[in-house]
């Protein structure tokens, strides 16, 4: 049975969600009907975030119930994010997540309360504040969607694997980005089960020998973005009901280093470090990475407990007010 489906209030769609979470460290929320909705999301979301292992929001059992009732008033904030999409259909991210929810990961006591700190919410339970750590600004992208179709049967897909070939001719490649890290991306995202060096051959010759190479992967049925930054990082996003990310979005690492959200800065909101949070992101390695820039303290404290994610201010991260 569906955990939602019997639901009507949406704040027991939240509560109904904690007696299934298996919180290791905190008091259990007990169920207060005297709070609003936003409130009762926001408060259950940071006891998860503060808890739930290595990355938050990876955890299939805690899928965020979504609400949007226009008569209560009811906005979801864009930090409610759905993975339900991947936590049920995609093998790698499974692993991804089995890996970082580990038992032998789990946080002490001191180090769950000094999560809890790092999170901040405003008195309407609506935005979310939290430190992270700056990995670039996206200047180009191309999303890969799969119900480009043509009129050939069985060919779905394919003139988006064409527009994949041009982007990466045309942009990638004169940035010095080479075949192996978009697979790197792209095996991530998609289990591509193919060699490296089949895809290294396909992608520098002639287009009409990569089609194939989707149509046949069965990369064909998923929807993506590709992107590049000002520092040549390359990714791809996770989330595919969004991929419309554009030039101007930001990668930062919030709770996780190699896999950043991808944030949106609000028009209109000058001086200001106001974002909406538009999906989660795939960064491939390369030699020095991202971390470049990051101050000798924060380096050893990396080397020390890669499973810290709790950046703050005196490491030089910026804290960003997420609506």
């Amino acid at each position: 049975m569906s955990r939602y489906a019997m639901a009507t209030d949406p704040r027991d769609r939240v509560y109904g969600l904690l007696a299934i979470v298996k919180f290791h460290v905190a008091e259990p929320i007990v169920p207060d009907y005297s709070k609003g909705w936003p409130q009762v999301l926001a408060e259950a979301t940071k006891v998860m975030i503060s808890e739930d292992g290595v990355f938050p929001y990876m955890n299939d059992g805690f899928t965020f119930p979504l609400a949007d009732d226009s008569r209560e008033r009811h906005r979801t904030p864009s930090w409610v994010l759905d993975f339900s999409q991947l936590t049920h259909n995609n093998d790698e991210f499974n692993r991804m997540s089995n890996r970082m929810h580990n038992d032998s990961h789990r946080l002490s006591s001191e180090g769950v309360e000094r999560r809890r700190k790092s999170i901040r919410l405003s008195r309407d339970f609506r935005t979310l504040y939290k430190h992270g750590l700056y990995i670039g600004t996206i200047i180009n992208t191309y999303a890969f969607t799969a119900n480009h179709m043509t009129n050939i049967p069985q060919k779905t897909g394919i003139l988006s694997a064409a527009g994949l070939h041009d982007f990466y001719h045309e942009v990638l490649q004169p940035k010095g980005i080479t075949p192996r890290r978009l697979y790197e991306g792209l095996d991530a995202r998609l289990y591509y089960d193919g060699s490296l060096l089949e895809f290294t051959s396909s992608l520098l010759g002639h287009k009409d020998g990569f089609l194939p190479l989707f149509k046949n992967s069965g990369f064909n049925r998923h929807k993506f973005a590709v992107f590049l930054t000002e520092r040549g990082d390359v990714g791809v996003t996770w989330l595919d009901n969004i991929v419309d990310i554009r030039a101007g979005d930001i990668l930062v690492a919030l709770f996780e280093r190699q896999m950043p959200f991808v944030l949106r800065p609000i028009p209109g909101q000058l001086g200001l470090k106001t974002y909406r949070m538009v999906n989660v992101a795939y960064i491939t390695e390369r030699s020095g990475g991202y971390f470049h820039d990051v101050n000798s303290r924060m380096q050893k404290k990396f080397n020390e407990d890669p499973y810290d994610w709790v950046f703050d201010a005196a490491e030089g991260c910026t804290e960003y007010e997420i609506v």
